[in-house]
């Protein structure tokens, strides 16, 4: 299997913190809605890169893995963020049979 990674550092990172660093490293444009449907609709569409919803693509054979250092430390509700990957997995799963977004949980 082949993966594309990201770090995340979510000691006292906040929901707004999250959504810029994400779309910072995964390329949103600047229309992105800075919310989590907009999080769900910019990662589903990371195979499709005609939909120009990110400027990092995944070939089908791909997931995108996300180091998430000290998830635990966030000042938001994490349980939002693990249901948006949930989320984002699900409908990749109804479509193929795989699993997109990989968390790599680090202290």
């Amino acid at each position: 299997m082949k993966a594309k990674e990201i770090t995340i550092n979510f000691d006292n990172l906040n929901k707004k913190g999250l959504l810029e660093d994400l779309k910072e490293k995964l390329g949103f444009p600047d229309f992105f809605g800075m919310n989590w449907d907009a999080l769900i609709d910019c990662v589903s569409n990371m195979r499709q890169p005609e939909a120009e919803l990110s400027e990092v693509f995944l070939d089908e054979d791909e997931v995108l893995i996300i180091n998430c250092r000290n998830l635990l430390q966030a000042d938001f509700d994490t349980n939002e963020f693990l249901g948006v990957v949930q989320c984002i997995n699900d409908r990749e799963l109804s479509s193929c049979g795989n699993s997109q977004v990989l968390l790599n949980l680090i202290s």
